[in-house]
């Protein structure tokens, strides 16, 4: 499973080297971009392409998955309930024997990039919203294009 797998920059690669694949991301407007490259593209190892929120893990059975790849779940979830949850429903839907390759961004380094975010896109940034990321780690982008308004968007349905 690629959990957080966006349009399948890794579920793709690993479909066309013969694993069978289950890709979950919260925004439908990537899950449905990367069923469009399944049909372009006739790739038969995907096995799914899934709305779902990293913290309800729900539609999937218990140790359903040999291998869960979590590269992006771990830094978009700001709240540690909400990352704790999120490795929760992870390790419950991993079988026993299962490998879990996960990444995350240290604060210190999101914090970086917010401040290059302030200089080079300030559409995006100001002081105000600056502040509030070294204050409470949260980013609200400006041009309410943030991809955590899905989240939000999916809670509420």
């Amino acid at each position: 499973m690629d959990l957080g797998g966006a349009t399948g920059v890794y579920s793709f690669p690993l479909a066309q080297n013969g694993y069978k694949m289950y890709l979950a991301d919260l925004s439908e407007k990537l899950i449905e971009q990367a069923k469009e490259k399944i049909q372009k593209e006739n790739i038969t190892n995907i096995v799914s392409c899934d709305i779902v929120n990293a913290i309800d893990l729900s539609i999937y059975e218990d140790k359903e998955f040999d291998v869960v790849v979590l590269f992006g779940p771990l830094y978009h979830l700001l709240d540690n309930v909400e990352r704790e949850k999120c490795v929760k429903e992870v390790y419950r839907v991993l079988k026993n024997d299962g490998l879990v390759f996960a990444s995350f961004v240290p604060y210190f380094s999101g914090s970086i990039a917010i401040v290059d975010r302030y200089f080079r896109h300030p559409e995006q940034v100001n002081i105000r919203n600056l502040e509030e990321v070294f204050n409470t780690g949260k980013f609200n982008n400006l041009i309410n294009k943030d991809f955590r308004k899905d989240i939000i968007q999916h809670q509420l349905k």
